[in-house]
């Protein structure tokens, strides 16, 4: 999965665990699935 700049700085906890952990998770669906998905990590 392609995660932009801001997506991977979330991803390796920028802006906190918590978030790291969603982020994780949706990387892991998106992983899952092997399709291009749009993250709204704006609303984590």
């Amino acid at each position: 999965m392609k995660l932009t700049k801001e997506e991977k700085d979330i991803l390796n906890g920028a802006q906190g665990q918590t978030k790291a952990k969603i982020m994780k998770t949706l990387v892991e669906f998106g992983d899952l699935f092997d399709k291009k998905i749009k993250i709204c990590y704006y609303n984590l």
